[in-house]
């Protein structure tokens, strides 16, 4: 008997932390975080040109339908995932 309550407490307790962890990107997180890989795909170099290109207030292609709140989102993004790679 107590093998069974503790078999349904495990399950409930995983049905129900499954259904909410981990918790759903927003809409908006998941587009900048796909422009944000895509750009990453592209190398190095275009990931340096991309954020010299959104410093200066301009869009890249990738951005084209991002708000101007998004853009700087993926602005300081790319500049966090560069500031790794220019520490070496």
């Amino acid at each position: 008997m107590l093998t069974l309550i503790f078999n349904v407490s495990a399950y409930l307790h995983y049905r129900f932390y499954s259904t909410i962890w981990p918790p759903p990107m927003p809409t908006s997180s998941l587009k900048i975080n796909q422009r944000i890989e895509a750009v990453c795909e592209a190398g190095c170099e275009a990931v340096r040109a991309s954020i010299q290109t959104l410093e200066s207030g301009n869009r890249v292609a990738l951005t084209d339908d991002l708000s101007a709140e998004e853009c700087q989102q993926v602005l300081a993004e790319l500049k966090m995932i560069m500031s790794v790679y220019d520490q070496h």
